[in-house]
């Protein structure tokens, strides 16, 4: 049998026991799906009324490294059992149909989205909810980084990747971490070489960023620049041009948000920890993290309840919700999903053949990382790999290999006792 060159058109086309109905979302490893589980699905996933669908990209079915990373995400979010983290149901697949990762189906839009809706929008998401969002995923990063294996030893889960893309906001007010995929854990299949970087640039950690060990506080870091931006409603480190990217990431002094907006100073201090540069001046675990963030929020409107988040979701990804509930409705399936607890699957299946015959036009979703031209925006796998950027402002390979060694340098030297920290431009808005 020939192996497939494409994924099955969607409105109702099998794969491996599922029924594709509509597109969630592209990204550079894997399209998802909204899709209905078969008669023959076994496990976890059968218990859904609808599940998100995660299907490798074809190119990337013979190549082992993405498989045994796509496999270490299965396995990885099928272990951690909290309402703020994406679980994996189900994976199967070959290299001659393709490989698939069964999630439940959140109904919502990823925090990325909400900000860029927002904006076109001139509004803003509230403090308060920005607080229960960020509150939300520190609690499912607190169950991430304390997953153990079956003896009872730490994991060392590291997610590598948090950024707003990865955050889920369902209706129901709930945020949800997702895609595990560059993930750092012990036991994983595929092993991260020393001197690779995973993840996205302007939401690196600096020692994620220079290729050095990462740890828990390398998340909380990431955590800290989503928090700033979202209260700030600007980018922190980004730039066009990836090297100055991520020479602001190592030097640039972090704008305190009071000197923005008075009513955000009480949460100040709590930047300025989670975005220490030095990780053992950072908080030293996602929970005190929240707690710190929480008695912030106090003095600066509170906490607020999902209900009120719930809402911010249904006015700014109206769009996106109606086209899929226009699709549920289609195949009989209109109203809010079932929703079972996660649970790791029983094991692989062997997907169905797959066919094309599309009898309803798919939702084009957006790709999954925010602003695919974005260089700085991309997830990489690759050794310090930055996309190419416009041919009339593309600097040479051994150029930019030689600033980010220079800066590099000037950072380790930072570091040192004594040393006097070096200068840098202002943040800017995007």
């Amino acid at each position: 049998m020939s192996a497939a060159t494409t994924l099955p058109a969607v409105g109702g086309a099998p794969l491996g026991g599922y029924e594709l109905l509509c597109e969630l979302a592209s990204g550079g490893m894997a399209t998802v799906y909204v899709a209905r589980p078969g008669p023959g699905v076994p496990g976890a996933a059968a218990g859904h009324a609808l599940v998100a669908l995660k299907c490798l990209h074809p190119h990337l079915w013979r190549k082992p490294g993405f498989v045994e990373m796509f496999l270490d995400e299965a396995r990885l979010s099928a272990q951690i059992r909290h309402p703020s983290v994406v679980s994996a149901l189900d994976v199967g697949g070959d290299r001659e149909e393709g490989y698939f990762l069964a999630m439940p189906y959140v109904e919502g839009a990823d925090l990325g989205t909400l900000q860029r809706s927002a904006r076109s929008r001139g509004q803003r998401m509230t403090p308060p909810v920005v607080v229960r969002i960020v509150l939300d995923t520190l609690a499912g990063l607190q169950a991430a980084h304390g997953l153990r294996d079956r003896q009872g030893l730490p994991l060392g889960l590291v997610h590598r990747d948090v950024s707003p893309h990865n955050l889920m906001i369902g209706v129901d007010g709930i945020t949800r971490l997702t895609d595990f995929g560059v993930a750092k854990a012990r036991g994983r299949l595929a092993e991260t070489e020393a001197g690779m970087i995973k993840g996205k640039l302007s939401y690196m950690a600096p020692e994620q960023a220079s290729g050095k060990e990462v740890d828990h506080r390398s998340d909380l870091f990431a955590m800290g620049i989503v928090l700033w931006e979202a209260l700030a409603r600007q980018r922190l480190f980004y730039r066009e041009d990836p090297s100055d990217c991520f020479r602001r990431l190592l030097f640039a002094p972090i704008p305190r948000l009071g000197d923005l907006e008075s009513r955000l100073t009480p949460f100040d201090a709590v930047i300025a920890k989670a975005l220490a540069r030095e990780p053992g001046q950072r908080f030293g675990s996602a929970a005190e993290f929240a707690r710190a963030l929480e008695r912030a929020a106090v003095r600066a409107g509170g906490v607020a309840d999902r209900a009120s988040v719930a809402r911010v979701v249904e006015a700014l990804a109206a769009e996106k919700l109606s086209h899929e509930r226009d699709v549920l409705r289609h195949y009989d399936l209109g109203g809010a999903p079932e929703r079972a607890p996660a649970a790791a699957s029983g094991g692989p299946l062997s997907p169905a053949s797959m066919h094309s015959g599309s009898r309803l036009r798919p939702y084009t979703a957006p790709p999954m990382a925010p602003d695919s031209h974005d260089p700085c925006e991309r997830s990489t796998t690759r050794r310090r790999r930055r996309p190419k950027l416009p041919k009339q402002r593309r600097l040479s390979r051994l150029a930019l290999l030689a600033i980010l060694a220079t800066a590099g340098a000037l950072w380790a030297a930072s570091q040192s006792p004594g040393s006097e920290a070096a200068p840098s431009a202002e943040a800017a808005p995007e």
